[in-house]
């Protein structure tokens, strides 16, 4: 009896959007770039020297996927101000970022992808339509790290993140003993440590208000202190 068919070394039906999208699936599932280009091409049904022929490195099609998977958040609509559209940005940007563990912090890591150029030429020039002058580019990158190191305190949680996750039993058994002679190291410990540790859901409004708060935060702070004064200097 004859056996089942192993891959194949032929290209025939693959194309580079083909090969991006069965990588953006497992990046999906087992994080940014915590696959293999051999689980790749079984997926594809073909030997890994086939995605080779697509892209020379894993580190390319990871590049591929990182700005296919930017480029689905949609960018503000360009009428509305400064504010507002780093706002909507933000709010766009959080739930893709967080459908793929590793990928805000690979962001971090300055590895911008092609698709978010459109996103800095559009912020940089909102800025200097409001006045930020020389400051623009600087405000911009505090902005964009602010929303997307937030995004990656939350991704730690997750069981896909590539890097170190976070410990929330270590970090209550540390408390425990402090909370016993302290009422707010015990309200933190009841309220926001553990909600987080034990409801799920809890642990997901309390990561969108803590990072709806924090992008507003760096809004009107950079309003305040940046924008203010130099409107003022005019």
């Amino acid at each position: 009896m004859a056996g089942q068919p192993g891959p194949t070394s032929r290209r025939a039906g693959l194309s580079p959007d083909t090969v991006i999208d069965a990588a953006i699936s497992l990046a999906h599932i087992h994080g940014i770039d915590g696959w293999s280009v051999r689980a790749l091409a079984a997926e594809l049904d073909v030997v890994p020297s086939v995605i080779y022929h697509y892209f020379s490195t894993k580190t390319d099609l990871i590049d591929a996927v990182t700005d296919r998977i930017y480029a689905s958040a949609q960018l503000p609509d360009d009428s509305l101000e400064w504010k507002q559209w780093f706002r909507q940005l933000a709010h766009n940007l959080r739930p893709v970022l967080l459908d793929y563990p590793g990928l805000a912090d690979r962001m971090m890591r300055a590895h911008m992808p092609d698709s978010a150029f459109s996103t800095l030429d559009t912020g940089l020039r909102k800025l200097e339509d409001a006045g930020f002058g020389d400051t623009a580019v600087m405000v911009y990158s505090m902005i964009l790290n602010v929303a997307v190191s937030s995004v990656v305190i939350r991704d730690a949680k997750s069981p896909n993140y590539p890097g170190p996750r976070q410990d929330m039993d270590a970090l209550v058994a540390k408390l425990e003993p402090m909370a016993a002679t302290s009422g707010p190291i015990s309200r933190f410990l009841d309220t926001f440590v553990g909600l987080i540790r034990n409801d799920q859901q809890a642990a997901e409004d309390i990561s969108t208000t803590y990072y709806t708060m924090t992008i507003d935060a760096v809004l009107a702070g950079v309003e305040q202190t940046i924008l203010t004064p130099l409107l003022e200097q005019r």
